[in-house]
């Protein structure tokens, strides 16, 4: 029995013969390739020369996350973004990740063009440390047509500052299909409550010459507080011990008015965790409330000429709480808890 794809099978007695020449006719066409296995639709346009990421607007508003970053975290699997629970200045815009590699290592463009960084040096222990990167939560969700992401290649047709990949914004230019988004939501806590409502609208300019379209995305987020409880002994070997040696195990110059460890420090450290287990911490997501409006339009001044634009005015406040000061954190290198 002969066969092959695409062709006719065919039967050839043997009969005691050592050499059996066999030509196949052609048979009926390839039916449908069908791959399984794949729950959702491809993400990823593998016709272009290198692979791209393409994310839809659709896509990011479902998954009911209150900023771009955080939705963009649900659908790309190498984009990464996190909250650190004590993190300063960094609240204001979480650092976020491609491939493991910083937030100056993405460039990030909108409609083609280039967004420039923020002012911001990520100073705290959280990815990104160091750096610098550009504000992308501040980008309304409702605003954003699609997302397309380059990774492999970025660098070589974008330069070093795509090490990890080139991110572009594709805004929103319809003029006709105005669109409202209410966000809610909680922890399984109880706590960290949002709501957030934007609307999405355009408008013709002159005679169907250039358009508008306009974004107004306005959202509050509450304290989301996971203090936990804090150790005594690890408070006290930390904050109110005080080694009256130094590093090469000498007596300091001040070893004598240095409590090393007596029941008073301890005392006073067990007796304010008794009251406080939680060290009156508050560490956890912050009160964020946010108004962004974003407009992108167009006009063509001629067949071979448009004059484009788009701006947006953010406005954010953010409550980032830090460690509690206790009473048995010591002032100086001599502590005295009385």
């Amino acid at each position: 029995m002969f066969s092959s794809v695409g062709y006719s099978k065919k039967e050839v007695a043997v009969n005691g013969q050592a050499i059996i020449n066999v030509t196949l006719s052609d048979g009926e066409a390839l039916q449908e390739i069908i791959l399984v296995g794949s729950r959702t639709a491809p993400r990823s346009s593998v016709d272009t020369p290198l692979p791209v990421d393409v994310v839809a607007s659709e896509d990011l508003i479902s998954t009911g996350q209150a900023t771009f970053d955080k939705a963009l975290q649900y659908r790309i699997p190498s984009f990464n973004t996190v909250q650190t629970p004590v993190n300063d200045a960094t609240s204001l815009l979480d650092p976020y990740e491609i491939r493991n590699m910083g937030p100056s290592r993405t460039l990030i463009l909108i409609n083609g063009k280039r967004k420039n960084l923020s002012a911001l040096l990520y100073t705290q222990t959280s990815p990104g440390r160091g750096e610098t990167g550009a504000d992308i939560s501040a980008i309304p969700t409702d605003a954003i047509e699609r997302v397309e992401i380059l990774r492999d290649g970025a660098s070589a047709q974008y330069g070093s500052d795509a090490i990890a990949g080139v991110m572009n914004i594709i805004l929103k230019d319809n003029v006709n299909q105005g669109s409202a988004t209410l966000r809610s939501g909680m922890t399984s806590e109880g706590d960290g409550e949002m709501i957030g409502i934007s609307v999405n609208n355009g408008s013709e300019i002159g005679d169907n010459k250039g358009f508008i379209n306009y974004t107004i995305d306005l959202s509050k987020t509450n304290l989301a507080n996971r203090p936990g409880t804090v150790d005594a002994e690890g408070e006290f070997g930390d904050f109110v011990y005080v080694d009256p040696n130094d590093e090469f195990g000498n007596p300091k110059p001040d070893a004598a008015n240095i409590i090393t460890g007596n029941n008073v420090g301890m005392a006073s450290v067990n007796d304010f965790l008794t009251r406080n287990p939680d060290a009156n911490n508050i560490n956890g997501s912050p009160e964020t409330a946010s108004s962004k409006f974003l407009i992108n339009g167009g006009f063509d001044l001629s067949d071979n000429t448009e004059l484009y634009f788009n701006t947006a005015y953010v406005y954010k406040k953010v409550n980032s709480f830090a460690n509690y000061r206790t009473p048995y954190w010591r002032r100086s290198r001599a502590f005295n808890p009385r």
